[in-house]
């Protein structure tokens, strides 16, 4: 498993596409219902929100995934780079300028759709309810 410091790390690792992330970290098993090595990445993008009003910030490398697994369609990855905030720790707040960025910068953050995140511990599932404050 990797910590990420700079976006271009991540950026890196994205470039050798999905099987190379899941080769080198650990995922969940609830994870692998919707990721697979043979899905692709339609879509990139480096994301920063400003955190503690203001006073923090959180960054995020996020992948627009296409599943090859079953009905699940698309998911994003989210990739923590440096020591911020995570996406699954983020309040209401931080998940509304999280959407909003997405949308600023073409990533499809939808309800209802899987979210993932990567961090140094490896890959999860973010509940949906934590997603939801988003909408």
């Amino acid at each position: 498993m990797n910590k990420f410091h700079t976006f271009e790390d991540a950026e890196g690792l994205a470039d050798k596409g999905i099987s190379a992330i899941m080769d080198g970290s650990m995922v969940s098993d609830e994870a692998k219902l919707f990721m697979s090595p043979e899905d692709t990445i339609s879509n990139h993008a480096r994301i920063r929100i400003y955190t503690e009003d203001g006073r923090g910030h959180s960054d995020h490398y996020v992948l627009e995934c296409r599943s090859h697994i079953g009905t699940t369609g698309t998911y994003l990855l989210c990739i923590l780079i440096g020591n911020g905030t995570s996406f699954m720790n983020y309040s209401a707040d931080d998940m509304l300028s999280f959407r909003d960025e997405c949308d600023a910068n073409d990533i499809a953050f939808q309800r209802d759709q899987p979210v993932l995140c990567y961090s140094y511990r490896g890959i999860a599932v973010v509940g949906q309810e934590t997603v939801a404050a988003a909408f």
